[in-house]
């Protein structure tokens, strides 16, 4: 398995940094599973899409904004995303436990909360977590853009042969990372700091968001060379759940 794929994590991120990633995206006729985290009609606008899939990103974490306990946070989601069948937890936050909760207790069948930045031949995994348990597709993903900025050697040049590992290669981007093209973190973090103090970020308009941008290159100009690139030279593209879909009917042969 030798490809790319998109993903993105929407991350409470304002409509127009949702819409703007999601026009390149169909313009170049490119599939992406989006991971959910709240309701907005630009969110609303991707069900509609039949490019796209979604999936849930639950924030387990103290004080989120989506519910007081896991069960509560799960079903916030769905009621966003109902009958959604991929989840990736957000910040990766995980447990044995909590995936056999995800997959038993709500059917969902693709996680992909397990982050192998860079490596080569990566494929999906199942993995059973009781004797009677349904088992759970596990699909690593490649790279993300906020994590590149930690990276020592970073690149946004994507004919850079790192990104050409043998191998399933599922790119992990954020609408607020790509619209503010981001080649480090500073200009984010001094935005949540000078404009999120007194609401959330996806109350951000546009104009406000608009003087954190960097002019490089960066994270927005990395995902229009992905796309691209799969649009241009890549025999189709793919959501999780059909990259599972083709993993399962390989192990049937």
């Amino acid at each position: 398995m030798d490809e790319f794929a998109i993903s993105i994590d929407i991350d409470w991120a304002p409509d127009f940094a949702i819409e703007e990633a999601a026009k390149i995206l169909t313009d170049h006729q490119v599939k992406c599973t989006w991971f959910i985290t709240h309701n907005s009609p630009a969110v609303k606008k991707l069900s509609q899409n039949s490019l796209f899939e979604l999936g849930i990103h639950p924030n387990f974490f103290l004080f989120s904004s989506q519910g007081n306990n896991e069960d509560e946070i799960i079903k916030f989601c769905f009621d966003i995303v109902p009958g959604a069948k991929c989840v990736r937890t957000h910040a990766l936050f995980q447990s044995s436990r909590l995936l056999k909760k995800l997959r038993e207790d709500y059917g969902l069948l693709t996680d992909s909360s397990v982050y192998l930045p860079y490596a080569s031949n990566i494929q999906p995994h199942i993995v059973n977590y009781s004797h009677n348990s349904k088992p759970l597709t596990r699909i690593p993903y490649f790279w993300e853009d906020d994590l590149e900025c930690y990276t020592a050697g970073k690149t946004w040049e994507f004919d850079n042969k790192k990104f050409f590992a043998e191998g399933l290669k599922i790119f992990n981007f954020h609408p607020t990372y790509i619209y503010l093209n981001i080649d480090e973190m500073h200009g984010y973090e001094k935005l949540k700091v000078e404009k999120c103090s007194k609401k959330p970020l996806y109350q951000v308009e546009k104009e406000e968001m608009a003087e954190y941008k960097n002019t490089g290159k960066g994270a927005g100009t990395l995902f229009q060379k992905v796309v691209e690139y799969i649009h241009n030279y890549q025999n189709g593209s793919q959501t999780l759940s059909e990259i599972r879909e083709k993993y399962i009917s390989s192990l049937e042969k």
